[in-house]
């Protein structure tokens, strides 16, 4: 066994090395020619004048006066920040109470009427979540394309001057200051992707967190709702029993070659939109199945085009183009961008090959600039970057979208559906696979993680990881690693990060000396061959040293003590797990009582739900336990 454990060490030591230099990207200057990624326009200069000193601010912070939620929030969070920083708290007030002059002190965030008043604009290519700052004498305008961008712009002020950081929803770092000086900003900054949606269960569950993260939830992006929501626009109990033609034989989809549900669909969607004007994204979504309608008409389309997705592409030119004439004339030109899913029956793009290059397969198969396809990779290799041979079809299949529309949608995933509890290989290909897709157009991009339970999977630094990358897919991968373990976890960080790196090294030894694949998302990963004991017990013994790290804050400072311990505890439940459910032989019979019913009080203090995505409930696990 200690001849096991060396070889594995020195594998591991190996590994990391590689996987240390490959990660090592070097830094690019962001670039508003480049055409993709992030955009940094921002210049920001520290004045003689005093924000905050001796205690003190004449500063006001002023929002609208009817502000909305994340208006709110953002003022809440600069005043915090500036509190926790120099133990002074900003006023804040609304526009009616604020009356403009160059003169006057404030920090404006959001369209107020001092913003109005100032002449000033936004960009018309922010976006959502781009950002954009103006400084009229002594008031500092925070803006954005959005609200949320309003938001963002309060984080990019306060990361470039304060030192402000967020790590997770309960971990913030901010420089502690006595005197403030009072920032003169311009300029703008556009993110890599502008709608950034990780579904882990923290954030997807939190909208504080989604919010300080600079991401959002598919309710904040949608008109009605995002994902399979086809019956939920053409509900099957309303119209089929008069309109059976207007759904699959089956009656498990719509019916997508059918003019006649087209139509009714086309007023169904004008309700949708008149109902929600702070929107201006439209899913028209399949039913998640893998069935498709075999009328003749969507047969013969089939025959025609190789390929079901023609006839629902076809579809979506035909209410898309109704409903932007009827925007355009009715509803003062409001712009409104359409979705729908290639996935499952409409995964393939309908196009043919020519000279080596993907083309429409005619011209009634090229999507309105407004409509966007949503790719959903489910068949994707992970733990290879969509760039490998073995991620052939998904290249492929961006390809072929990309010859039919101007923009992309991604929903990605980040977690294995049939096994939570142990971490996804992904970490070593994140990176390359944002920067993959974002060079390919992608504004929308979903990660699909276990939004139903939390895991024990480093979830706040997959978090963290997401979030940075979005905005700037550039950023340096390791710096990051080393930022997040150092702040997150403190004195227990470099044991943590080296129970990190192993996972990620002992995943690699698997791929390259054994050929086990490990980046599906379906992957039978949870055996004694991809986890020998002798590698679980090297994981706890050094998640042990991890403990003892910050075993003195027990005495010093107690509240971080049990801050720090609950966060190395909840990762240590994976290798405990596994060790539960593979080596029940290698225990006494009390042995293995002790272990799993330590396991269940722990898992049970983590609000740990399910072991995978569906019909695998703890409660079930623990009760064939016996604990």
């Amino acid at each position: 066994m200690n001849g096991f454990k060396k070889i594995v060490v020195f594998l591991m030591a190996f590994v990391l090395c590689c996987t240390a230099v490959a990660c090592n990207k070097e830094e690019k200057t962001p670039d508003s020619s480049s055409g993709y990624g992030y955009i940094d326009q921002i210049q920001i200069e520290e004045t003689d004048a005093e924000l905050i000193a001796g205690g003190r601010s004449d500063y006001s912070v002023v929002i609208p006066e009817n502000a909305s939620v994340e208006i709110q929030f953002a003022a809440s969070e600069l005043v915090s920040a500036y509190d926790t920083s120099t133990g002074v708290k900003l006023s804040t007030i609304t526009d009616s109470m604020a009356s403009y002059s160059p003169e006057n002190k404030y920090i404006s965030i959001g369209n107020t009427s001092l913003f109005e008043e100032a002449g000033l604009t936004l960009r018309s290519d922010l976006g959502r979540s781009g950002v954009q700052m103006f400084t009229v004498g002594n008031i500092l305008f925070l803006n954005g394309g959005s609200d949320s961008g309003a938001l963002f712009a309060v984080y990019e002020l306060l990361e470039r001057t304060m030192g402000f950081m967020i790590y997770a929803d309960d971990e913030i770092a901010v420089d502690h200051k006595s005197t403030v000086y009072f920032p003169s900003a311009s300029g703008y900054a556009i993110p890599a992707v502008d709608a950034p949606i990780g579904s882990y269960y923290s954030n997807w569950n939190m909208s504080r967190y989604t919010r300080r993260m600079r991401m959002y939830s598919s309710e904040d992006w949608y008109i009605y709702k995002g994902g399979h929501n086809g019956f939920g626009i053409m509900p099957p109990d309303t119209y089929r029993s008069a309109h059976p033609d207007w759904y699959s034989p089956s009656g498990s989809q719509l019916c997508y070659s059918n003019y006649e549900m087209a139509d009714q669909m086309i007023e169904n969607i004008k309700v949708l939109i008149d109902a929600d004007t702070e929107h201006n994204v439209m899913m028209i979504g399949i039913e998640d199945n893998r069935d498709w309608c075999t009328c003749d008409a969507c047969l013969a389309s089939k025959q025609k085009y190789g390929v079901d997705s023609a006839v629902h592409v076809k579809f979506m030119n035909y209410v898309v183009r109704h409903l932007n004439q009827w925007l355009e004339e009715e509803r003062d030109g409001r712009k409104i961008e359409f979705v729908f899913f290639a996935y499952l029956s409409t995964l393939a793009p309908p196009v043919k090959m020519e000279n080596g290059k993907y083309v429409p397969f005619d011209d009634s198969v090229v999507l309105e600039d407004n409509i966007c396809p949503q790719y959903a990779p489910l068949d994707a290799s992970f733990d290879r970057t969509f760039d490998h041979v073995d991620n052939k079809a998904v290249a492929e299949t961006l390809n072929g979208w990309k010859a039919v529309s101007k923009k992309m949608y991604i929903w990605s995933y980040a977690c294995n559906f049939n096994h939570y509890m142990v971490n996804f290989n992904n970490f070593n290909t994140m990176q390359a696979n944002y920067k993959y897709l974002i060079e390919r157009g992608v504004s929308y991009y979903m990660d699909q993680a276990s939004y139903n339970t939390p895991t024990p999977c480093f979830e706040a630094l997959r978090i963290f990881l997401m979030s940075r990358l979005m905005w700037d897919v550039d950023r340096d991968f390791n710096q990051l690693l080393d930022d997040f373990f150092t702040n997150y976890y403190k004195d227990a960080a470099p044991y943590m990060r080296e129970y990190f790196d192993g996972i990620r090294n002992w995943y690699a030894y698997l791929e390259t000396s054994k050929g086990l694949r490990t980046g599906s998302i379906y992957a039978d990963i949870e055996t004694t061959e991809f986890w020998p004991k002798a590698v679980l017990d090297m994981q706890l013994s050094t998640i042990d040293k991890a403990y003892e790290a910050i075993e003195y804050y027990k005495t010093v400072d107690p509240a971080m003590y049990e801050k720090l311990y609950s966060r190395i505890n909840l990762e240590s439940l994976s290798p405990r797990y596994l060790l539960c459910v593979l080596y029940e032989n290698s225990y006494t019979p009390s042995g293995i009582k002790a272990l799993r019913s330590a396991f269940k009080e722990d898992a049970i203090a983590h609000n740990l739900i399910r072991t995978r995505e569906k019909e695998s409930e703890f409660s079930q696990l623990y009760a064939s336990w016996g604990v």
